[in-house]
């Protein structure tokens, strides 16, 4: 995605928000900006989507994916501080009904541009039919999701316990071993399960 434009209506929304003193707006779109590139991650990681009807909170959402990427590869794609953050801005965003301090406006964007930053592979266009027989599209989000209804050959792949590193990996740790554990994350993936 190119996020130029992004930025561009982001720094005018900043330029009117200073004008007004009016923050309110500024949050609301930090939390939509954040929620719509979460959304993105799990989808190309064959997650589904943060449901929002049930209002599943960011950091339920981030738990989920981390909860995932945990028990089928080993990995913890959000590190445990910016979870705890997350979590403590959503509750005054709830609480306060998006009327936050400053500080938290931008620790939310701070947070949103560390996770801009993650190289996630897109698994949802390297699955090849014949590995993973699903009949509709939904499926494919589902396939990783705790409790959800899988093929035989779906079940296996997402169930097996594959062993990456002994120890957990925290992408976010800093850019060059993010960039370093993204490679590797994606070039197994693609020799363990996408290789005919």
């Amino acid at each position: 995605m190119n996020y130029s434009l992004v930025d561009s209506k982001l720094k005018s929304l900043i330029r009117v928000c200073k004008k007004t003193g009016n923050y309110k707006k500024l949050a609301v779109v930090s939390f939509i900006l954040t929620s719509n590139l979460l959304d993105e991650i799990g989808i190309k990681l064959g997650i589904r989507p943060r449901d929002k009807d049930s209002d599943e909170t960011i950091f339920r959402y981030m738990s989920l994916i981390n909860s995932i990427l945990k028990k089928n590869l080993k990995i913890l794609l959000f590190k445990e501080d910016i979870m705890t953050t997350v979590k403590e801005i959503e509750i005054q965003f709830i609480k306060r009904k998006a009327d936050i301090p400053s500080d938290y406006i931008k620790e939310m964007y701070d947070i949103y541009y560390d996770i801009r930053k993650l190289d996630v592979p897109n698994l949802h266009e390297t699955f090849k039919n014949e590995l993973i027989e699903l009949h509709d599209e939904a499926q494919l989000y589902e396939f990783m999701s705790p409790g959800s209804h899988r093929s035989a050959k779906s079940t296996n792949l997402a169930l097996q316990n594959i062993d990456v590193e002994p120890r957990d990996i925290d992408i976010l740790t800093n850019k060059d071993g993010a960039l370093k554990s993204n490679e590797i994350l994606k070039e197994f993936l693609i020799k363990r399960f996408f290789e005919a």
